[in-house]
């Protein structure tokens, strides 16, 4: 977790809750591609995104613990995971940048020197994008009157409990 769990509990005023640890079932994509730039550049390009479906975000991974072994808690998945076709262009999406491009034009007998940012993008031909499962923490809570929640052990939000189908 990323997050105080008493903290959390704290600014929610949620006392006298007895929380149990589980795992939310998210994707890590791994996606390899050529971003290609200005005057036909080109860059093979690796990234590591996290798809949480709880939280609905979808971000680069960025510093996170790997464990050695998967404990033994209850998996929560989610209610629905986005359609791959649906997500694809998002995927991409973050994969693109924007960089400095130095510029040199004449100018009579001197040359003019400037920078412009210019939009490197994903090469969709050459995209491969794989998703391999991720477990996050999270605690599960009961909320007096309101019934079964989730806390994200990584962003400390408070989820309505998914339905079991």
């Amino acid at each position: 977790p990323c997050i105080n769990l008493e903290s959390v509990l704290e600014q929610f005023e949620l006392k006298n809750v007895e929380p149990r640890p589980v795992l939310l079932c998210a994707r890590i994509w791994s996606i390899t591609g050529i971003l290609r730039g200005p005057e036909d550049a080109a860059e093979r390009q690796w990234w590591q995104l996290l798809e949480d479906p709880f939280s609905s975000e979808i971000e680069h991974l960025g510093e996170i613990e790997i464990l050695d072994f998967i404990p033994s808690l209850q998996r929560i998945e989610p209610p629905s995971w986005e359609d791959e076709s649906e997500l694809a262009p998002r995927l991409a999406a973050l994969c693109e940048e924007r960089r400095h491009y130095t510029v040199t034009e004449p100018s009579g007998s001197n040359q003019v020197q400037g920078s412009v940012l210019h939009w490197w993008k994903l090469d969709p031909s050459s995209a491969e994008m794989t998703p391999r499962l991720a477990l996050l923490p999270a605690w599960q809570i009961r909320i007096p009157q309101r019934g079964m929640a989730l806390i994200h052990g990584l962003s400390g939000q408070i989820i309505q409990m998914p339905q079991s189908s």
